[in-house]
């Protein structure tokens, strides 16, 4: 009975992050290498790949190896974000010759960034429900992983009808 739950319970909670990693995948057109600003170009990678993981359908990774990748690729695209998140970036141009603002700014100077300072964010519930939707196809994955045999065994167990 549990296993049929959460065999159930396991595409209404795919759902949750469907919409984020539908709009990670489109950021890959947005994604373009401007140094010195290598964070942003980084930070936009690891979110596309992020969204091609997110919606990676589960019977994929039924393998170990393929499971094991999936694993991988997946905690190290949450450790990126967690890094862009909260690690404070500071970026001044050489040739800026002005006040540079400690709080979150960039500032443009025609196509050219001028400087950019970001700040670690608040724990809000903004960012804790982003946090739990980043994190449930990961959960979610090793959850199907661990069952998908009970539902296979089971599902050839039961009898048709006739």
């Amino acid at each position: 009975m549990k296993a049929s739950t959460i065999r159930v319970l396991i595409p209404v909670f795919r759902i949750l992050p469907f919409y984020a990693g539908a709009f990670a995948v489109s950021m890959w057109e947005y994604v373009r290498y401007e140094p010195p600003l290598q964070k942003e170009f980084y930070a936009r990678l690891a979110m596309g790949l992020w969204g091609v993981l997110a919606l990676t359908p589960f019977i994929l990774i039924r393998h170990r190896l393929a499971f094991l990748l999936y694993c991988f690729l997946y905690v190290s695209c949450l450790a990126f974000m967690l890094y862009d998140r909260f690690v404070p970036f500071r970026y001044v141009s050489p040739d800026y010759r002005g006040p540079v603002y400690n709080s979150d700014t960039i500032a443009h100077s025609g196509d050219k960034v001028t400087y950019w300072v970001s700040n670690p964010p608040s724990l809000d519930g903004e960012n804790i429900l982003m946090a739990v939707i980043y994190a449930t196809p990961l959960l979610l994955a090793c959850v199907y992983r661990r069952y998908f045999r009970s539902w296979v065994s089971s599902s050839s167990r039961s009898s048709l009808p006739t």
